[in-house]
């Protein structure tokens, strides 16, 4: 039996599928088997493989008669392994001649270790690009060996074309079916929480950068691949991560999941499903020791939930609203010390919304203390509040003389008036920071009518 299984996975790589295979064939350690797993390539690559492989017996080959994909594949490849040690080669990459032979010389010191190494990026033709793998992915200060579960938690900086284990170490860490792209990912990670792992700083491999790499192709397919892979992370891992791995991970999932463009009803689906996934991914207990209450972190944390929440359950035209809100009334709050003059706000209540009431008394007249807040109220119902001065219209006047009264009210030089309608939106606040910008209030006895529109 021999002592490593080289698997290769093979789909439509006919240009790069021998330049990988022979830097097999050629390796200075001659104790392996290359175990080839075609799937379903349509390419003429089927061909190549089988004329290559009769003249090495140490070559086998699987072919997919459908496509199956990569971890399915992967795990089907480990599953045929009969070596005692697992390397991985991409069938559009290259090893150098002496990468396993470097390698297994540390793995007689420590078969446990995980041994990977740096690797020369290389473009679709084969030539150097200059670049290195770490380099590439900007790992150059990331820790590579030893306990690298949290680091790689961060990101992924594995070349995996590099890397070699003991098999019986990996019997139960599967590439995860379910994600297309990123089972990799999950894999090293998975890997790298029970396994330490050595880096080899030389080179020993190629890594091929060219349009067709499947990132290129389907960079939607990825991100939802991540999105996953966080949520992953965040309910298996959580116990065993630091505060800062656990808001890191949180932060990353929360902007990829906004991310996902509303445009048909399907990605909204896929946006809302996430967004549940990940309000499953914590208990309170959790996050009261990671974000503890009052930290800008907790804030933040307490602002991306409550905004996911609006999203799922209230659809996203409300989490619009309220997020233009937020923004608005937030720039407003910074601004208001920027209100030098008193000024008159006098709204028109027409409809019955009590909600809208609770929200200026509870929201906006206690931020803006250079603000006389007036309502002339129109509806049916009797408001009573201690801090906005309401006129409620019982003689049934004209909006021209309700206003006539309202303005007789103002105790300011400039009088904004406005009807209901921006409560409705959440955003009068931002309508007073519009104001505030243009100079709105830089001249005296200034009226601004329904206001609406401006936005």
């Amino acid at each position: 039996m021999p002592l490593i299984s080289v698997i290769m996975l093979s789909y439509n790589h006919h240009e790069y599928v021998e330049c990988a295979i022979n830097s097999v064939i050629n390796q200075s350690y001659k104790d392996w088997e290359l175990i080839i797993i075609d799937d379903c390539s349509t390419d003429g690559s089927q061909q190549l493989i089988k004329s290559l492989s009769e003249n090495d017996k140490r070559i086998r080959v699987i072919y997919h008669d459908t496509n199956r994909g990569i971890p399915a594949s992967t795990n089907e490849g480990v599953d045929l392994a009969l070596g005692k040690f697992i390397a991985f080669i991409d069938s559009d990459d290259m090893w150098y001649p002496d990468k396993l032979a470097k390698q297994i010389t540390i793995l007689e010191e420590d078969e446990d270790l995980v041994v990977w190494s740096d690797g020369d990026i290389i473009d679709a033709k084969g030539s150097p690009t200059g670049q290195r793998f770490t380099e590439m992915h900007e790992a150059q200060s990331a820790k590579k060996s030893g306990d690298i579960f949290e680091s790689l938690i961060e990101r992924n900086y594995i070349f995996q074309s590099s890397f070699i284990m003991k098999k019986e170490n990996i019997i139960e860490i599967r590439y995860n079916e379910e994600l297309k792209y990123l089972n990799d990912y999950q894999f090293v990670v998975d890997l790298s929480k029970k396994f330490k792992f050595y880096f080899i700083e030389e080179s020993l491999a190629k890594n091929r950068v060219h349009g067709r790499n499947t990132i290129d192709r389907d960079r939607r397919g990825y991100v939802s691949d991540e999105i996953a892979l966080r949520i992953y992370f965040l309910k298996n891992y959580s116990d065993y991560l630091s505060s800062d791995a656990i808001y890191a991970n949180h932060s990353r999932a929360v902007s990829l999941i906004l991310s996902i463009s509303q445009s048909n009803e399907n990605n909204l689906k896929i946006k809302n499903n996430f967004l549940k996934e990940l309000l499953k991914g914590y208990s309170s207990n959790v996050i009261d020791l990671v974000l503890p209450m009052g930290s800008m972190r907790r804030k933040s944390y307490d602002l991306a939930i409550s905004g996911c929440r609006i999203l799922v359950k209230e659809g996203p035209f409300e989490f619009s609203m309220r997020f233009q809100a937020y923004i608005y009334g937030k720039l407003a709050y910074q601004n208001s010390d920027k209100l030098i003059k008193k000024i008159s706000l006098i709204i028109l209540l027409e409809n019955n919304l009590e909600s809208n009431m609770i929200y200026l008394e509870n929201e906006i007249s206690g931020k803006w203390r250079n603000v006389d807040f007036i309502v002339l109220n129109f509806t049916n119902r009797i408001f009573n509040s201690n801090r906005i001065k309401i006129i409620d219209n019982n003689s049934r006047l004209s909006i021209s003389d309700g206003l006539n009264r309202a303005i007789s009210c103002c105790s300011a030089e400039s009088i904004l008036i406005v009807n209901e309608k921006p409560l409705d939106a959440k955003c009068l606040t931002g309508l007073l920071n519009r104001c505030i910008k243009h100079n709105f209030f830089s001249e005296s006895n200034y009226i601004c009518i329904n206001l609406f529109n401006f936005f």
